[in-house]
């Protein structure tokens, strides 16, 4: 009942923020659906989706740089999932790097700010799907949510990982936390 007063107020011009949950950005879309929203009224009411965490940020006051060791080198290189995202950043300019080996993370040891913890407060990741022509056509085919995905995805939406990822590089949060809220 909700989601059709949302969807009966977007059509008649109203901006209508609201949530619900889903893993994905676009299975939003399916979540619409599943609660008898039609996509003929799905796609002239959407225009952007945002997917979002909330992870635990490092402290910066007791944060540092490191250069992975052989063991955790060899194990980021089996995991195809970082290796991909990475290749995907790297090719989109987000991150610049010659090899593996080259790419610094950060962890924080603990101190009287964090009280030993290492983490200090909260840090968003997004996933942010923007419903254009494309989408909103796929939307009105009832394309499902993992072709929906892909598209965006190839049109340079970057996914909740890859955007947690970005964040571990820059020293925000790090990849184990990524890992874990995103596994």
């Amino acid at each position: 009942e909700t989601a059709t007063i949302a969807i009966q107020s977007a059509l008649t011009g109203h901006i209508v923020l609201s949530t619900l949950h889903s893993n994905t950005a676009a299975g939003a879309i399916t979540r619409l659906k599943n609660m008898d929203i039609r996509s003929y009224l799905l796609a002239p009411t959407m225009s952007i989706i945002i997917n979002q965490r909330l992870v635990k940020g490092l402290c910066s006051s007791c944060r540092e740089s490191y250069k992975i060791g052989k063991k955790a080198l060899s194990d980021m290189e089996e995991d195809t999932k970082i290796i991909t995202s990475l290749e995907k950043l790297k090719k989109l300019g987000l991150v610049k790097y010659k090899t593996l080996s080259d790419i610094r993370f950060f962890r924080s040891a603990g101190c009287a700010r964090c009280h030993g913890k290492g983490v200090f407060g909260r840090v968003g990741i997004f996933e942010i799907l923007n419903v254009d022509a494309d989408i909103a056509d796929m939307i009105l085919k009832e394309k499902g949510e993992g072709v929906i995905q892909k598209a965006a995805e190839e049109d340079g939406m970057l996914t909740l990982f890859e955007d947690g990822l970005l964040k571990v590089l820059n020293g925000s949060v790090s990849l184990g936390e990524i890992v874990r809220v995103i596994n």
